[in-house]
């Protein structure tokens, strides 16, 4: 038995030792996580969202009966689904896959060096720890989209690709093709990389890689064909909403992406020194030349293309954890060869240098902001609340922020920034690209054309002043004022409490209830007073809580001729009615007990909620209902009832 395990240990020795590699340099970046915990980006939500529905059986969608292609990363939405498929979590799925895509890039960077010494496996190891330091791998490790799928696939293409050069090995060219199709279907812009590669392959190698690069290059061109061919299909379009909604290629945009590059660099100084000293150090030896220049032809292309586009709007420099990742495997690329020279010793000392760069760079990051952004986690407490209060009316909702409340209560949304909305993309503003990245969209007109149910400002819980031209149009607009109402709703989770105000259309799924003979008006509309709240009631229905003092006032309710009886559901507590019409006192009394009034004529009246000192009012809604409820109404009726 001590023979077997020997023997399989010296026949597997390289592979266990990376395994253990990796799986270290997989652990420091759990462990760097922490310090970022529990960021998930919002628009991470709007890929699981897409996810979601895909596996209920309604297609990449967003919305019942609509087809937006509202993502950009086809490939990571397609990943995120698989948890779902045996019953796991899309949330820690796409974490999970996130964690092991970085573990594949480590895997690249030893695939890479082909380590046949220990000294050369310290150097593999170095390269990881530059990685594993990095503040952008640990926060887009668990961040939710698609950009540790990228790094590992760029990786593993260069791996691949490295191998074709080396040996003509078909099976490395395939994995090169693949690597590099695939993502194609990764993100929207994917098809730079297999473009850069053949660039950098053909001047790095130039007849060695022409069958490669067209090999490469025809397999992205299928990738990309295939997609299109679905897009066509499916969503219609030439090109993903996303594109229509952010893109904009102006010379503001173009400030911003120097700016955002030139932000980066004391950040990522680690990188951008490693891709500078690496790149010449390479260029002077002929046996990493060609390795060289297709790591930096990949890195070059993809910072002008960062430049051109603007920047990003996220923070740890997501964009450009592709050039953190190309440095890291430049590095990997210069070690091994470094440390089969004299100046390993020197080498060593570099790359550590190096690494201790990147992790102090990574901690004094202003771009940096994961630590502070959990706001999406009160989206997911809004969110599961309104998908409990209104789970039977499956109201439509408005919101800024597209990712945590419409996946969470999985109601039909309206993306009021336009990233899932084919006509707000399709529809963009006369200064497109002048100001804020993907939040240029919108449209107040369109907005009520929709007539949203509950309307979110700002990100949740909602209790924000709006922020974006087309919101601070809609909210000055009187139509809009007339017919929606500002209403406060308490959310609870768990452990968290916290407060909501929701814009709340009058009428609709979730609004007040007219008929002829009646008029139900839900709690939450007299929580317009500071201090009252909606909150779900021990037995699933709704109920407002009003303290001592409060005034809650519901304008505009139509009677028709006739007595009518006004109830408070389910109250406790002490308040008083007091119901007007045209500045007249129509009627008042205990909101305690029923009251009855007559009118003698149509008319509009406001019903008003006073709570006295030293009390409070909770109360299930109100409901009015056309009787003869009065001697005067008992006589109309008889009366009726004797005409032939």
């Amino acid at each position: 038995m001590a023979a077997r395990a020997t023997a399989f240990a010296r026949r597997y020795a390289s592979t266990l030792l990376a395994v253990t590699v990796v799986a270290a340099g997989t652990l420091v970046v759990f462990l760097h996580q922490r310090a970022y915990a529990p960021f998930f980006t919002d628009d991470g939500f709007i890929s699981l969202r897409y996810a979601a529905r895909l596996l209920e059986g309604k297609g990449l969608t967003w919305n019942d009966g609509e087809r937006v292609e509202g993502y950009s990363d086809l490939l990571w939405v397609l990943l995120c689904a698989v948890p779902g498929l045996f019953g796991g979590s899309l949330l820690t799925g796409a974490r999970v896959i996130g964690m092991l895509c970085t573990a594949a890039t480590f895997g690249a960077l030893i695939a890479l060096v082909r380590p046949s010494r220990p000294v050369q496996w310290l150097g593999a190891a170095l390269a990881i720890g530059m990685l594993g330091a990095s503040d952008s791998v640990a926060v887009w490790s668990m961040g939710g989209l698609e950009s540790p799928l990228v790094g590992a696939l760029v990786s593993w293409g260069i791996v691949a690709a490295l191998a074709a050069v080396r040996s003509g090995s078909r099976q490395a060219t395939l994995g090169a093709a693949g690597c590099f199709g695939l993502v194609c279907w990764a993100r929207v812009d994917g098809a730079l990389w297999p473009v850069a590669a053949v660039l950098g392959l053909g001047l790095g190698f130039r007849k060695q890689a022409w069958r490669l690069g067209l090999t490469i290059a025809g397999t992205a061109l299928v990738f990309v064909v295939l997609q299109l061919v679905f897009r066509l299909a499916y969503y219609h379009d030439y090109l993903p909403n996303t594109a229509y909604a952010k893109v904009a290629l102006t010379d503001e945009r173009l400030k911003a992406g120097i700016e955002h590059v030139s932000k980066s660099l004391f950040p990522l100084a680690a990188s951008w020194l490693a891709l500078v000293s690496c790149g010449v150090y390479g260029l002077r030896r002929e046996r990493l030349r060609g390795a060289t220049v297709l790591h930096l032809v990949l890195a070059a292309t993809w910072t002008a293309y960062v430049v051109r586009i603007g920047g990003d709007i996220f923070p740890a420099w997501r964009v450009l954890l592709y050039v953190v990742v190309l440095a890291a495997s430049l590095v990997a690329c210069t070690l091994s060869d470094d440390l089969r020279s004299p100046i390993a010793p020197a080498a060593l000392r570099w790359a550590l240098a190096l690494v201790t760069l990147t992790a102090v760079g990574s901690h004094f990051n202003p771009m940096n902001w994961a630590k502070g952004e959990v706001w999406q986690w009160d989206g997911q407490v809004v969110g599961k609340a309104l998908a409990r209060m209104f789970k039977d009316a499956r109201p439509l909702v408005a919101v800024d922020a597209a990712g945590t409340i419409p996946y969470y209560s999985r109601f039909p949304a309206l993306d009021m920034l336009g990233l899932t909305d084919r006509y707000l993309a399709h529809h963009r503003p006369a200064r497109m690209g002048s100001g804020f990245m993907g939040h240029e969209l919108g449209d107040a007109s369109y907005y009520l054309e929709r007539a949203p149910d509950i309307i979110c400002i700002g990100v949740p819980p909602c209790q924000h002043a709006a922020k974006f031209p087309a919101q601070e149009q809609l909210l000055a607009r009187k139509d809009f004022k007339s017919s929606y109402a500002p209403l406060r709703f308490e959310a609870s989770s768990n452990t968290r409490t916290l407060k909501a105000l929701l814009w709340v259309r009058r009428t609709g799924r979730i609004g007040i209830r007219t008929t002829p003979t009646s008029v139900v008006v839900p709690s939450y509309f007299l929580t317009t007073p500071e201090g009252a709240v909606a909150r779900l009631g021990p037995r699933e229905t709704i109920d407002a809580n009003l303290p001592a003092l409060a005034r809650a006032k519901v304008e505009r309710i139509d009677l028709s001729a006739g007595s009518w009886r006004l109830e408070a559901l389910a109250a406790a507590g002490s308040a008083r009615f007091t119901l007007t019409s045209r500045s007249r006192v129509v009627a008042a009394g205990d909101a305690r007990k029923p009251l009855d009034f007559t009118v003698a004529e149509a008319v509009s009246i406001d019903i008003e909620v006073v709570v006295p000192a030293g009390s409070s009012f909770t109360t299930g809604g109100l409901a009015l209902h056309r009787g003869p409820w009065t001697a005067e109404g008992a006589r109309r009726a008889a009366a009726k009832e004797e005409q032939p």
